[in-house]
């Protein structure tokens, strides 16, 4: 395994392409996102119920989606999640933009509406404070996203 240092950022340039290019293919009111562990157990749940798909499982079905998954993996276990957190944002940011219909999102606490002063200066959403990339990335872009019907958020719509 190749070790990646905190402070080369050649590997991210090497993977620019892939990460913008890899095959994502959602399916119609399939497409789940998550954020922090219980996100992610929310989540695989969701999908094991409801025959859907969070990024992980996307990319696993393609070569190159595979290929990723494991570079990706390395330089995390080599140098933290903030080695490939602009990565993730990337690949988060094409999945979004490619969802079509209802998209359900888990994470470990609920979105609040109108709580000024827990609101970050990188104000992506109309709806929330932003920490996480769910609201700086995900949630911006799937409001804009006119081929998305609803999206919902620990199973509570959000309108």
């Amino acid at each position: 395994m190749r070790r990646y240092s905190k402070i080369d950022k050649k590997w991210h340039k090497s993977l620019l392409p892939a990460i913008e290019t890899v095959p994502l293919k959602t399916r119609h009111s399939k497409t789940v996102f998550y954020h922090s562990d219980v996100g992610k157990k929310r989540a695989k749940a969701f999908c094991n119920m409801n025959s859907a798909f969070i990024i992980d499982i996307l990319l696993d079905e393609t070569p190159m989606g595979r290929h990723l998954l494991q570079r990706l993996g390395e330089i995390q276990k080599c140098s933290g999640f903030k080695a490939v957190e602009e990565s993730w944002w990337t690949l988060s940011r094409r999945l979004a933009e490619n969802a079509t219909g209802d998209v359900w999102a888990f994470g470990d606490r609920e979105i609040f509406d109108d709580v000024e002063h827990y609101r970050s200066k990188h104000q992506g959403s109309k709806h929330k404070f932003v920490d996480t990339v769910f609201e700086k990335i995900e949630l911006p872009v799937l409001e804009a996203n006119t081929f998305v019907s609803k999206i919902f958020y620990n199973g509570r719509l959000i309108d």
